[in-house]
């Protein structure tokens, strides 16, 4: 086995290592689209599985709050 100088082993005690992604989402801008949804599409992804339209119906009612930010950014539609 490899030793480590002091130094190196306190740089690793004191790091954080990202594990496997547990839930993973994603916003969609497209107006034509998702047009009941001001524009946007949502996906989200648990433990690797995509979840059902369900959970999809939950997303805009907690994202309308923000769509003028949203709106006004650069990546319109």
């Amino acid at each position: 086995m490899h030793r480590v100088g002091p130094q190196v082993a306190k740089l690793l005690a004191e790091s954080l290592v990202a594990g496997a992604p547990i839930n993973v989402q994603f916003m969609v801008k497209d107006s034509k689209k998702y047009t009941a949804t001001g524009g946007w599409g949502f996906a989200q992804f648990t433990n690797g599985k995509a979840e059902g339209e369900a959970v999809h119906k939950t997303c805009f009612s907690c994202h309308e709050p923000a769509s003028d930010w949203h709106t006004s950014s650069s990546h319109r539609s």
